[in-house]
C-alpha cells in the first residue's frame, strides 16, 4: 500500500516536471475531475481535491502531460523517475541552465529539432574513444570562442575608457582640434 502510493507521489512529480518544461498545451480541460478519463483520473489523483481550484491552461497541461504518461511503457517509467530524481539533486545553477537548453530545443523548427536528434543518435553510435575526442574538440573550440569574446569585450572596454578621459589629462599634443584651428602661428621677425 505505501509503495503504491510512493509510486503515485514519484508520478504526479514527473509528470509536473515535464508539464511544466515541454508538453504543448493540446488537450481540452474536460470540467470537473470525475469527467476524465479513468486513466486520466488515475494518474493524476495527486491533484483530485483541488483540480476546481486549478487554472483551465494547467489543467490542459496535466491532462496531457497524465496521457502521454500512460502511453510510456513501464520500462519508460522508471527510466523518467530516475533522471527526474538525478535532475532534482543537481545544483540550481545547472538545473537552470538544463532547463533553458529544453526551451531552446523547443522553440527550434521541427525539421531543426530532426536534425538535432539525428545528430545526438549519430553521437551515440559513436565509440567511446570517437566521443571522447569529439567532445575534446567541442570542448577547446567553445574555450577558445569564449577567449575571443573576452578579447574583443576588454578592446571594446578599453576603447571606451581612452575616449572618456577628461581634457586634463591629455597631453599636450591631443589638445582639442577646435583651439588648435583657432591659434595663429608665431610672428615672424
Amino acid at each position: 500500500m505505501n509503495t503504491n502510493l510512493n509510486i503515485r507521489s514519484n508520478i504526479s512529480i514527473v509528470i509536473s516536471f515535464m508539464l511544466l518544461l515541454v508538453l504543448p498545451i493540446s488537450a481540452m480541460a474536460q470540467g470537473g475531475f470525475s469527467t476524465l478519463p479513468k486513466d486520466v483520473q488515475t494518474t493524476l489523483s495527486p491533484f483530485k481535491d483541488r483540480w476546481s481550484g486549478i487554472n483551465s491552461t494547467k489543467q490542459k497541461k496535466l491532462i496531457k502531460g497524465a496521457q502521454r504518461w500512460n502511453k510510456l511503457s513501464t520500462d519508460q517509467q522508471q527510466t523518467a523517475k530516475r533522471r527526474y530524481q538525478t535532475f532534482r539533486k543537481l545544483p540550481k545553477a545547472e538545473r537552470d541552465g538544463a532547463v533553458r537548453r529544453l526551451e531552446n530545443f523547443s522553440s527550434l523548427s521541427p525539421e531543426k529539432r530532426k536534425e538535432v536528434m539525428g545528430s545526438f543518435q549519430n553521437y551515440k553510435k559513436l565509440d567511446a574513444g570517437e566521443r571522447e575526442k569529439l567532445q575534446k574538440r567541442f570542448l577547446e573550440e567553445k574555450k577558445q570562442k569564449s577567449s575571443k569574446q573576452r578579447e574583443g569585450s576588454q578592446r571594446s572596454q578599453d576603447n571606451s575608457q581612452r575616449n572618456q578621459k577628461p581634457m586634463n589629462q591629455r597631453s599636450q599634443h591631443q589638445r582639442p582640434t577646435q583651439q588648435r584651428n583657432n591659434q595663429r602661428p608665431p610672428a615672424r621677425r
